[in-house]
Formats: structure tokens, sequence, C-alpha cells
């Protein structure tokens, strides 16, 4: 009896055991499955590729047939490209709650505000507001020409990022996480024990728990293209604050203050008078003082002249009145009679 109980329980721990060492095995399999299936289509994409081309891409009469051609792999149309667009404006608004009213119906119907902040203008400071846009990127140039003429464009940034590559990695990614859970989803329908069971329903989990990551960071990167992103920012000019009232003062010396005030200013504006006089005329004796100063050199030597002249003159007459003079003296004294 003790030889068939202990039998029976070899019998039993090898079991489990071999039980044990089936679902590592399906594990390992599923994992290995999963994480070479892109490999293995990559593999014979090739393979299956060479025959086609083969048959079908002959080389032309004429056609050199040595040389490997280049493989320029699939190209993507620039209208097939999917691109995320983002602007952002800065306006001047002269009113502010009709420019955001604007701006909030251009996301209909389609698109939607994001985000909103609004400031009103107070006195001595302008009125602000931030909106952040969601706008169907079909009618994106359309809707920036339109917010565009709210106003005066203060500055404009505009942006498109290529998120081609991405979204294509990431259908291939869905793909091969689509393909390993259905293996996954297999090889428990073939499972015979419940921890195979137990084991395939954690991995499948953790797969179901990857694919729909993927599939989020799917629809973000879809919707980032659908919609673009534009931010547009709003201000009026800043109210004018009024003057505040001055008390109305009366008296005496309040009269002789406007006096005084008065006079100084009368003063100040004939001061302000005969400068701007002085500096009308300075353009004018700037130019004509040399002039004038050439006139009057000539004047002043001619002045000379006539004045040495005139000296002339005066000696001569002087020196034939003297000449005179001596000889009229001897005969006046031949015609006086003797004593």
């Amino acid at each position: 009896m003790r030889r068939q109980r202990v039998g029976v329980r070899r019998r039993t721990g090898t079991a489990v055991a071999g039980a044990a060492l089936a679902a590592a095995a399906l594990l390992a399999g599923c994992s290995s499955a999963s994480d070479h299936s892109s490999a293995g289509l990559a593999a014979r994409a090739p393979a299956a590729q060479a025959p086609a081309d083969a048959a079908g891409h002959q080389p032309a009469a004429g056609q050199p047939t040595g040389g490997a051609r280049p493989n320029t792999g699939p190209t993507v149309s620039a209208a097939a490209r999917q691109l995320a667009y983002t602007a952002q404006l800065e306006l001047r608004v002269a009113d502010l709650a009709k420019a955001v009213r604007t701006a909030e119906q251009l996301t209909q119907p389609d698109g939607y505000v994001a985000e909103e902040q609004v400031q009103e203008a107070t006195p001595g400071s302008a009125g602000t507001a931030r909106l952040t846009l969601k706008l169907p990127t079909a009618g994106y140039h359309q809707a920036l020409e339109q917010l565009a003429g709210l106003g005066q464009v203060i500055g404009e940034h505009r942006q498109a990022e290529d998120l081609t590559q991405q979204l294509v990695d990431l259908d291939s990614r869905l793909k091969s996480q689509q393909a390993s859970i259905e293996r996954v989803r297999a090889l428990m329908n073939s499972a015979s024990s419940i921890a195979d069971v137990v084991s395939l329903e954690s991995e499948l989990g953790h797969r179901e728990a990857d694919l729909e990551s993927l599939q989020h960071q799917r629809q973000e990167l879809a919707g980032q293209v659908a919609l673009s992103t534009v931010t547009v920012s709003l201000s009026t000019a800043a109210a004018l604050v009024p003057p505040a009232p001055h008390p109305a003062r009366t008296g005496f010396w309040h009269a002789v203050g406007s006096a005084l005030d008065g006079g100084w200013q009368v003063l100040l504006t004939v001061l302000r008078g005969i400068v701007l006089v002085l500096a009308a005329l300075a353009p004018f004796v700037l130019v004509l003082s040399p002039l004038g100063w050439a006139a009057w050199l000539v004047r002043r030597r001619r002045t000379a002249r006539r004045a040495e002249l005139a000296l002339l003159e005066t000696e001569e007459h002087r020196a034939a009145a003297e000449e005179d003079g001596e000889e009229r003296e001897p005969a006046e004294e031949a015609g006086r009679p003797a004593p």
C-alpha cells in the first residue's frame, strides 16, 4: 500500500510538473510568435516579391541587364500626407466682445473651443482675450484669413508637422498586436488545463492593454490631423482715464495768482515769438552777413579815397593861395610911396 501511494504521488507530481512545463512552453511560443511576427512578414515579403519582379519587370531591348536596380521604396504623395497644422495669431481689435463671438462661430459645426480666457478693459488698461480653437483641417487656411480680418495683425506664426510616418508605424504595430491577440485566444481554446488557461488569460490581458494604448495613440494623432489648433490673442487699445475735476477757487490771492500766471504766460509767449523770429532770420543773417561785410569794406575804402582826394585838393588850394600872396607882396611894396 505504501508503495502504491508513493507511486501515485510521484505520478501526480510528474503530471503537475509537465503541465507547468507545457504552460511555459505555450507562453514562450506566444511571446516569440508576437515578437517575430513582423520580422517574419517582412522576411517573406521580399521572397514573394522577387518572382513578381523577375516576371513583370523584364529588361527592354538595349537596356543593360547587369547590376542591381535601386530600390526607392514606397513614396507618399503630397496629398496623401498626414499633416497637423498649428498657428498663433495676435490681433488688435476695436470691439473685443464681437471679435470673441466671431472667433467662436468659426469653429462651428465640426470644431470647438478648447480654451478661452477673457479680461474686459478697465480705465488705464486694455481688454485682452486668448482662445484656443480646434478647426477642421479642410477649412484651416480659410479660417485663418477670416480671423486675420477681425483686426490689425500684430504677430502671426504658422507650422505644419508631418505625422505620416508615425501613423504608418502605428498601423503596422496595431495589426501585429491584433494578430498576436488572436493567436493567444486560439491557444486558450485549445488549452487542456486550468493553469494554462490562467497563464494565457494573464498574457491576453497584457496584450489587450498594449493594443488599447496603441489605439489611443492612433486616435490622438488622427485627431491632430483632423483638427488644426489655432491660438488667437486679442487685445484692444488702453482706455483713457478721464482727468479728475479741480475744485473751483475764489478769493483775492487766487486772483493775484491767476494774474501772475497770466503775465508769466504772456511773457513766455513774447519770448517764444522773439525766439521764433530770430530763428527765422538766422538763415538770412548767415547768408547776408558776408555780403554786408564786403559792401561795408568797399564803402569804407571809397570813403577813405575820397577823403584823401579832398585833402590833396585842399593842400593844393592852400599852396596856390600862398604863392599868390607871395607875388602880391612885392607889387604892393613897389606901389607904396616912399616916406
